[in-house]
C-alpha cells in the first residue's frame, strides 16, 4: 500500500506545531513551525507526492507558512475537513487509499478513517493514539513528526 501513495495531506495544529499559540504584537495568533518539517514537506514534492492541508484554523501564518512551501492545495478555517477532502480527491483525481494524512484531534477522524495511510502524533487527543488502525509517529507534533512522516513516505515511494 505505501508505495501507492501519490499525495499526503495534513493538518497543522498539533502536527506542525506543538499546538502552542501566542498572540503577537499586531493582534494575530502565532505559531511555531518546526524547520525540517518544511524540508521534509518540500522532499516530498520534489519526489512528486502531491501535497495538501486542511485546518481547521485560518491565519496570517499559516497561510505564509504554505505559501513559503508552494503547498499546492490549502484549505483554512474548516470546520468539516472530510467534504473538504473529498472535493480535493475529486480535483486530484485520487482514491483515498492513495493519500496518506495526519491529524490529531477528534476533527480529523473522518478523513483518517478512510485513508490508505492513516498517522497521528503522541501529542494527538486520547481517541487517535487508542485507535490501532492509525500509525503514530515517534517524533510529537511540532517536533518533527511531519518530517518522519516525509521521510517514511520517500522511503516507501516508487
Amino acid at each position: 500500500m505505501q508505495n501507492k501513495i501519490k499525495a499526503f495531506v495534513t493538518d497543522v495544529d498539533g502536527v506542525w506545531t506543538d499546538g502552542s499559540l501566542w498572540l503577537g504584537d499586531n493582534g494575530q495568533w502565532r505559531r511555531h513551525f518546526y524547520i525540517h518539517d518544511g524540508l521534509g514537506l518540500l522532499n516530498l514534492q520534489k519526489a512528486g507526492i502531491r501535497v495538501a492541508v486542511i485546518s481547521g484554523s485560518k491565519t496570517e501564518d499559516i497561510e505564509l507558512r504554505c505559501k513559503v512551501l508552494k503547498i499546492e492545495k490549502y484549505f483554512l478555517g474548516v470546520g468539516d475537513k472530510k467534504p473538504v477532502f473529498l472535493d480535493l480527491l475529486k480535483d486530484w483525481n485520487l482514491k483515498p487509499e492513495e493519500v496518506a494524512y495526519v491529524g490529531d484531534d477528534i476533527i480529523d477522524t473522518g478523513i483518517l478513517d478512510i485513508v490508505g495511510l492513516p498517522f497521528t502524533v503522541p501529542n494527538a487527543h486520547r481517541s487517535l493514539l487508542n485507535n490501532k488502525k492509525y500509525k503514530c509517529t515517534e517524533f510529537a507534533g511540532g517536533r518533527g513528526a511531519v518530517r518522519e512522516i516525509c521521510d517514511h513516505l520517500l522511503e516507501n515511494h516508487k
